[in-house]
């Protein structure tokens, strides 16, 4: 996957919250030292290309999928997007 990647601004509030969901999904990382508010970044990664092995058509056969703007914009032959 590639992405493009920014510093999310946010107060401490906003810092914790991030921590509680990290936790949530990381329960592990309740060992770690708490990260530092005055020292730690949030960053926000969004997707833009994602390569998916698909060794059903294959020994390391890839799909790269493209996205933008929060959305599927091309797909390899092959893909269907997901019915909603």
């Amino acid at each position: 996957m590639s992405a493009r990647a920014r510093e999310l601004p946010g107060d401490a509030a906003e810092r914790d919250r991030v921590y509680r969901l990290l936790l949530g999904c990381h329960p592990e990382f309740a060992a770690l030292p708490k990260m530092d508010p005055d020292t730690a970044a949030v960053i926000e990664a969004m997707p833009e290309h994602i390569t998916i092995l698909n060794y059903s058509k294959g020994f390391g056969h890839a799909d790269m999928l493209t996205v933008g703007a929060g959305r599927l914009v091309t797909m390899d032959a092959g893909w269907e997007p997901a019915k909603a």
